[in-house]
C-alpha cells in the first residue's frame, strides 16, 4: 500500500467520524443539516378556486440543487402538481426561505418567487403527481395529503416552475412545503482524493 493510499484512508476515515459521509449512521438530510446546506419553505393557500393554479418559480444559484422531499395537502377531492423546466414569467415577489442549521448557515443560492404571471410553462420534468381526496360528510371534506419522497435533482442556473392546479370542483385550502440541498452530488466520491 502506498503511502499516499494511507494518507487518503486516514482522511477517509477522520470524515466518517466527523459524519462527512454516507457510511455513518445519519442519512443525508442530517449531514446537510448540520453543514448548513439544507433549506426549507412552506406556503399556505386558504382558498384555491376550481381550475386556479399557484404557480411557484424556483430558480438556481451556480450549484445543482437536490428537493429532498416536497409535501402538498389539501381539503378538497383532487389536486395537480407539474414541475416545469426553463418557464417565461414575470413580476411576483421574492419569498424568503430558511436554512435548517440555525447555529452554521450557509446562504443559499436559490431564488423563490410567488405569485408570478406565466405565460409560457415550459419543458415538464418528471411525472406530474395526481393527487385525490375523499369528500366527508355534509359540509366538511378529509384532509388529504401527497408526499414525493422521491429526490429530484435540479441543475445549476436554470428556472424551474411548479404548478399546482385544482380540479375539484370546488375551492379547496392548499399547503405545501418543500426542502432541499444546495450543492454537487457526493457521487462519484470527489472529496476521496
Amino acid at each position: 500500500m502506498a503511502f499516499r493510499d494511507v494518507l487518503s484512508l486516514d482522511a477517509m476515515f477522520l470524515r466518517i467520524s466527523n459524519g462527512l459521509r454516507a457510511i455513518t449512521s445519519q442519512d443525508y438530510t442530517s449531514v446537510n443539516v448540520k453543514k448548513g446546506v439544507q433549506y426549507e419553505i412552506a406556503s399556505n393557500t386558504a382558498a384555491l378556486a376550481d381550475g386556479a393554479n399557484i404557480d411557484t418559480i424556483f430558480i438556481t444559484g451556480v450549484k445543482p440543487v437536490i428537493i429532498k422531499s416536497r409535501l402538498v395537502r389539501f381539503n378538497g377531492t383532487s389536486l395537480t402538481t407539474r414541475v416545469y423546466r426553463a418557464p417565461t414569467h414575470s413580476g411576483g415577489a421574492v419569498a424568503p426561505y430558511f436554512n435548517l442549521n440555525d447555529k452554521d448557515p450557509v446562504a443559499g443560492g436559490v431564488v423563490i418567487r410567488s405569485g408570478t404571471t406565466v405565460t409560457v410553462v415550459g419543458t415538464e420534468f418528471g411525472a406530474p403527481t395526481f393527487d385525490v381526496g375523499s369528500a366527508g360528510q355534509g359540509n366538511s371534506s378529509l384532509s388529504t395529503y401527497s408526499i414525493t419522497g422521491i429526490e429530484r435533482v435540479l441543475r445549476p442556473n436554470t428556472t424551474y416552475l411548479q404548478r399546482i392546479t385544482n380540479d375539484s370542483g370546488a375551492a379547496q385550502r392548499v399547503t405545501s412545503y418543500l426542502t432541499w440541498y444546495e450543492g454537487d452530488p457526493d457521487f462519484p466520491n470527489a472529496d476521496y482524493t
